[in-house]
């Protein structure tokens, strides 16, 4: 009789599975419409888009034509060694990746993003990792040792996160940029769901994360990445034409950042979609993705990128000694790889979008009074800080 050991599932997903949502289409002149009552006659990439997440339904039941191919020009092909959703890439399949890698980390460097790489494994009871890694909807390959149990990455936030931590940073050097090329990220997607390079459980994700002073400046941090991603995707040979804007938020941010939001959907130049919650159970404030509809009606995530604010106490940067702190907020992107993707709420990775720029991330500082309570467009909640301290030998600034 075998012992089959339980799956790892963070608290994020068994909520995501219970949370419900409203669906809506955001017009160019602003308006709010209930996905069944938007009048689609020209917008057949939307109303595809918005069916399949709509109905949430990432299973496969045909293959799709990028995998015969994939296979017959020999760039990629499944390793049968391997575990299901881990690829071989032939050697013109990797140059192809190796050229779009120095594309995006070529912007990212432009755009001001320091590069740095961390680990790919952390311990599950690491005291600041525990419940951060809850508030991932994603379910994580788990490595035991002795008495101790690992998960692999499945983004770069735990160690671009814990880096700042341990940093000397002030408030004159934010938005600070960082940035990692995640050669191997990690996510035990359900093998229905398995499929070509659309969806794989070891991926290449770019993660960029902008640690921010409060949310008027991650706001305006999150509106230049926007741009860029854009640029990013339209470098790469994607119009805009050929991919579906997906935003998600709350029903509270959305009634407060109301231009904000709507800025992006007119950039965007047609409708998009928006799912929106009555209470904010993730990390993220705002997110948005860019999705291209493949030849069998299934969503990539191309892009991906967050507002992420954090409970003070939680997380990587927080203590829980009650220290009082201004909001901290920080914007997440991602350009050219395959997906979730963002998402998994959280994120985007897999197919010829294996390069994508990804990211969420948080930043700070402190001040001598109050109660840690977001006031600025009513965010209703405190969030971690990056702490100001004497700079040491090894500082980076």
């Amino acid at each position: 009789m075998s012992d089959k050991k339980e799956e790892v599932v963070s608290e994020a997903l068994k909520a995501e599975e219970e949370l419900r949502s409203s669906w809506h289409i955001l017009t160019l002149e602003g308006d709010l419409v209930p996905v069944d009552e938007f009048n689609y006659k020209g917008y057949k990439g939307l109303q595809t888009f918005s069916g399949y997440e709509v109905d949430k339904d990432r299973t496969v039941n045909q293959v799709p034509p990028h995998v015969t191919l994939m296979k017959s020009l020999e760039l990629v092909d499944y390793e049968p060694a391997s575990d299901p959703g881990n690829m071989r890439y032939y050697p013109k399949g990797r140059m192809i990746k190796a050229l779009l890698e120095d594309y995006v980390t070529g912007m990212i460097h432009d755009y001001g993003g320091m590069e740095v790489e961390t680990p790919i494994m952390y311990n599950m009871n690491h005291p600041t990792l525990a419940n951060y890694l809850n508030r991932f909807p994603a379910r994580q390959y788990t490595i035991e040792h002795d008495d101790d149990k690992y998960f692999l990455r499945f983004a770069a936030c735990f160690g671009q996160f814990l880096m700042a931590h341990d940093a000397t940073i002030s408030y004159r050097d934010l938005p600070l940029r960082i940035y990692e090329l995640t050669k191997y990220s990690f996510r035990r997607e359900q093998r229905g769901e398995l499929v070509g390079l659309r969806r794989l459980r070891t991926f290449t994700m770019p993660d960029v994360h902008a640690m921010c002073r409060d949310l008027p400046q991650a706001k305006k941090e999150f509106k230049r990445r926007y741009k860029l991603v854009r640029e990013t995707l339209k470098g790469i040979g994607f119009e805009n034409d050929e991919f579906e804007l997906g935003i998600r938020t709350t029903e509270d941010f959305y009634r407060k950042n109301k231009r904000f939001i709507q800025s992006m959907v007119k950039q965007h130049g047609k409708p998009a979609l928006v799912e929106m919650w009555k209470e904010r159970s993730f990390y993220f404030i705002l997110k948005y993705e860019l999705n291209f509809i493949d030849a069998l009606g299934k969503a990539s995530a191309l892009a991906t990128d967050q507002i992420h604010l954090r409970p003070l106490g939680e997380g990587p940067h927080g203590h829980g000694e009650g220290r009082e702190a201004l909001p901290a907020a920080v914007a997440g992107a991602d350009p050219g790889q395959d997906d979730t993707g963002e998402r998994d709420p959280c994120e985007t990775r897999h197919g010829l979008r294996q390069e994508a720029l990804q990211g969420q991330g948080e930043g700070g500082r402190r001040r001598p009074g109050g109660d840690g309570a977001e006031e600025d467009q009513g965010c209703g909640e405190g969030v971690d800080t990056l702490h100001r301290r004497p700079r040491r030998e090894g500082d980076w600034r």
